[in-house]
């Protein structure tokens, strides 16, 4: 497996993880002579890089030591850092620990440090209530004694290899002001705290201690060799040469595109935060004039706030209030756990490709470490969205409820997808004990969503009047938020009259044109319902209201009122019409198939009424079986007067046609 982390430390305080692959550099590309950094007293660099092992039990690499060197020699040439190469045989875990502590003594607070690791690089989980921990993640030595394969002894993993968490920890710890760990290996995400899309203030960024962690994959991805390593110095090489300022967020945004296109999809690199810090290291290239630097260099020691305009820098700050701007919100997180079942809607193709693009949207801003992405990645892989037909993914929806859990900001939506996972058993097995008490954490922490699925709960038990006040400010401040499901829950407690609510059906009217009005398919025929006649008492009858909203309902994909809609049109039996409209089989047809691809008996015996008697489609005695038995629930529940009824109509229609 495959492991590169390297650690630069540019600006005080920003540890970064990357990864690239790319051939080394000729010697005499070096500098002659050493170049003092732009704006920075020192840039130090720790490259590493290792191909062979001690053990038997590690498998050789082909382009570390190669990538460790290009990284070393490209720095050192169009950014002026200082290069310190440990390679091969010399990368013992003691000869690193002692690098790490001369770094420790020697760098102060106008220092910079990166660390580049490119060798081997494992996570494996543990027994938490035996090691306190339930993941570890190790970089690996040259001269480790160990088998990559064998885990069962975690003491002697961590004797013979380089524990990450302990080195994040030193490093958040060194005095140096910026400190950047690029690492280029399987499981390098490792240890990652979500970092985010926020548009950072000008003299903080630049000001400011940071500890930034980039890293080539996930904690649970393998690295490919040649893939991170030649995308990071060809996208540096890239500012370099037209001599731009980019800082770390600058080039992960586009080593999202790269990484994961060059790897076929197995690699995608992730962004973290080391610490409370909110700087970020700033690659300024030699080639940019000392002219242009010192205005920057001024305005930071003077602690000046108009920074941003500066020409050097204001690029890196316009790219930045991009990013912040295209945040994830509430509102689209909803919009997926709410989306109807388009793909049996009357637009699928287009909603497919649609959701396809949302999805991507999502997983962008998920790597940037946003939690609502991640929870509208849960619900786009734990509903089908952006597929061509309903495909649930439990296993990553499950992942990016996780993932979302492992964020601090904001609280709970991570308690409230896992919730979500154990009361559907998405990659879970279900437990409805357990996805309760995650509803209440997420609540408690003060979660939109946390807060509906606990007033749901409190709506359909027995709440004490104090739960039932809270559960009902919870749902009129989701409601407030333009959340339907809070909409819903508030019509049926003003139905119902429950959470200490007196029964209003005007009130329970409103709160079901505003779930509708937010395109909510179950309000829209609840309301078809209403203004049918179907639901006596609650308003007056307007079929055109009526007609609206139901046709609404059905062309979204809503099984229920695509039943219903064939109903409207079928006109016969015991299918039930309201609407007055013309009577039309091929369109009663149209809306029955997409209702019976969903699982409606009524819909497939309305379908075998169809072909048993030729009406809005050619006779069809197979087809009409065929739709029995799905209609029967393929012959496990039997109805007799159905089944005779059927039998009947065919035998006339075939007796019909032999005359």
């Amino acid at each position: 497996m495959r492991v590169a982390y390297r650690f630069v430390f540019f600006l005080p305080s920003a540890v970064l993880l990357l990864a690239a692959t790319a051939g080394p550099a000729a010697a005499d590309d070096r500098p002659a002579k050493e170049v003092k950094p732009h704006f920075y007293k020192r840039v130090v660099v720790l490259a590493v890089g290792i191909n062979q092992f001690h053990s038997k039990g590690i498998g050789p690499l082909t382009q570390a030591e190669a990538d460790a060197t290009a990284f070393a020699d490209f720095v050192e040439k169009q950014y002026g850092y200082k290069a310190d190469r440990l390679l091969g045989k010399k990368a013992t875990r003691e000869a690193i620990e002692e690098k790490l502590a001369a770094l420790e003594k020697d760098l102060g607070p106008e220092d910079a440090l990166v660390i580049y690791f490119a060798s081997h690089g494992h996570a494996f989980d543990l027994d938490v209530k035996k090691f306190g921990v339930k993941r570890v993640g190790y970089l690996i030595p040259t001269d480790a004694d160990l088998n990559l394969n064998d885990v069962s002894d975690p003491a002697r993993w961590e004797q013979e290899a380089l524990n990450m968490q302990t080195l994040v920890d030193r490093l958040e710890k060194m005095k140096a002001h910026h400190v950047l760990l690029i690492a280029d290996t399987c499981c390098s995400g490792f240890l990652t705290k979500r970092g985010g899309l926020e548009a950072p203030e000008a003299r903080a960024l630049l000001v400011n201690k940071s500890r930034t962690v980039l890293a080539a994959t996930t904690q649970r991805e393998k690295a490919k060799e040649g893939v991170f390593t030649p995308a990071l110095l060809a996208l540096l090489k890239q500012y370099a040469d037209d001599r731009d300022v980019v800082c770390v967020t600058d080039v992960f945004q586009q080593l999202l595109h790269t990484v994961p296109d060059k790897s076929k999809g197995t690699m995608t690199p992730q962004l973290a935060q080391v610490g409370e810090g909110d700087g970020e290291l700033l690659f300024i290239p030699l080639a940019v004039p000392e002219e242009s630097v010192k205005p920057v260099e001024d305005a930071v020691r003077a602690g000046k706030e108009d920074i941003a305009r500066l020409e050097l820098v204001r690029g890196v700050f316009d790219r930045a209030r991009k990013r912040a701007g295209r945040k994830t919100t509430l509102a689209a997180v909803v919009e997926a756990a709410e989306a109807p079942g388009y793909w049996f809607g009357g637009d699928a193709a287009d909603e497919a490709q649609r959701w396809e693009r949302v999805r991507d949207r999502f997983a962008e801003n998920a790597a940037w470490g946003d939690p609502l992405a991640m929870a509208g990645l849960h619900f786009c892989y734990a509903r089908g969205l952006g597929e061509k037909e309903p495909k649930v993914n439990a296993a990553e929806a499950y992942r990016w409820a996780r993932a979302a859990d492992a964020v601090a900001k904001p609280a709970g939506v991570g308690r409230y997808l896992l919730g979500r996972c154990y009361q559907y058993g998405l990659g879970v097995t279900e437990n409805p004990t357990t996805a309760a008490k995650l509803y209440e954490e997420s609540a408690q922490l003060g979660f939109l969503l946390g807060r509906v699925a606990v007033a749901e709960v409190r709506l359909r038990g027995e709440p004490t009047a104090a739960d039932a006040a809270t559960a009902k400010k919870w749902l009129e401040e989701a409601a407030e938020a333009k959340v339907p499901a809070a909409h819903l829950l508030l019509a049926d407690a003003y139905s119902s009259g429950r959470l200490g609510l007196t029964k209003d059906t005007s009130a329970a009217l409103k709160h079901y044109n505003a779930a509708a009005d937010l395109e909510s398919a179950r309000a829209q025929f609840f309301l078809y319902q209403v203004y049918s006649g179907a639901q006596a008492g609650v308003a007056d009858k307007d079929l055109k209201v009526a007609d609206k909203n139901l046709r609404a309902a059905a062309g979204s994909g809503f099984q229920e009122a695509q039943l219903t809609l064939a109903a409207e049109y079928y006109q016969k039996e015991w299918f039930v019409a309201r609407l007055r409209l013309k009577q039309d089989y091929v369109e009663a047809r149209r809306w029955a198939e997409p209702a019976a691809k969903q699982g409606s008996r009524e819909a497939h015996k309305l379908l075998a009424l169809l072909h048993a008697r030729g009406d809005g489609t050619p006779f069809s005695s197979e087809k009409a079986k065929f739709h029995y038995d799905e209609s029967t629930d393929h012959g496990k529940a039997l109805d007799v007067q159905w089944s005779i009824k059927l039998t009947r109509i065919l035998s006339d229609e075939v007796i019909k046609r032999m005359k």
